[in-house]
């Protein structure tokens, strides 16, 4: 089976970039995310936003390459901040302490956002 390569939905603001992760955070979808993150932190950009509204399933190569991202963010001094998560996928991060290395926010509504940390 061929897959087929799918384009990165991606938001530019100054120096950040929001990244927005497909419905399933798996090999294809993970290699693509880390190297849109690894090409902007290497032209400079400082915050990194993953997005995980559209996001239902993370699978554990998904978190190998999140892993990956939040080392790079790490070397290079960049923020990376996880946002719009849903229960499973935060409970997930939260369980494996990926929610103790990077800021986690919770969009509610437009009027009101929740920090983790």
């Amino acid at each position: 089976m061929v897959e087929l390569e799918v384009p990165l939905s991606v938001f530019l603001e100054g120096r950040e970039v929001v990244v927005y992760v497909e419905n399933y955070l798996n090999k294809p979808s993970g290699d693509r995310i880390e190297k849109v993150c690894l090409q902007f932190l290497n032209e400079g950009y400082r915050k990194l936003i993953l997005d995980f509204r559209e996001t239902e399933l993370v699978n554990s190569i998904g978190v190998s390459f999140l892993l990956g991202i939040i080392d790079a963010c790490e070397r290079h001094g960049s923020e990376l901040v996880l946002t719009n998560l849903n229960e499973n996928v935060f409970n997930l991060f939260e369980l494996l302490g990926i929610t103790k290395r990077v800021k986690v926010d919770f969009i509610e509504d437009e009027s009101s956002t929740r920090d983790l940390h």
